[in-house]
């Protein structure tokens, strides 16, 4: 997923839009914004432990919202949100709400197909990428 995000946001990047990616900061060394090509950047958003198991990633999605929220407040103001994933399409869709933004989300793969192809895994990490023109 992150490789599909990644490839995704620098071909928004490169055509010109500005993307912020948020995604949860599971390393405490890591700086909190980087800035990854012009026009793409990611913010590590602190949200729980570091090293919450992807279990337990649906208690800190209020954390994670309210980290993306001061973010969007701040210098990294956006007119849409995109997310990639179940857990940041519920960060989305709140932050939709309060904010009155459009949303878009995006699902690479489905629980059902990966399921059917023997991956029985129920959660992953969450990446909201809210690109702004």
């Amino acid at each position: 997923m992150n490789v599909y995000v990644r490839e995704l946001v620098s071909a928004l990047a490169q055509a010109g839009v500005d993307c912020t990616t948020y995604t949860r900061a599971v390393d405490a060394a890591l700086p909190e914004v980087v800035q990854v090509e012009p026009g793409h950047r990611v913010v590590h958003v602190k949200a729980g432990d570091p090293k919450l198991r992807k279990e337990d990633l649906p208690s800190v999605i209020d954390d994670f919202t309210d980290g993306v929220h001061r973010h969007l407040d701040g210098e990294f103001p956006a007119e849409v949100l995109h997310a990639n994933y179940w857990l940041s399409g519920l960060v989305a869709h709140r932050l939709k709400h309060e904010r009155d933004m459009p949303f878009v989300s995006t699902f690479h793969t489905l629980a059902k197909v990966k399921a059917e192809g023997g991956d029985f895994e129920r959660h992953r990490s969450s990446v909201v990428p809210t690109p702004s023109a």
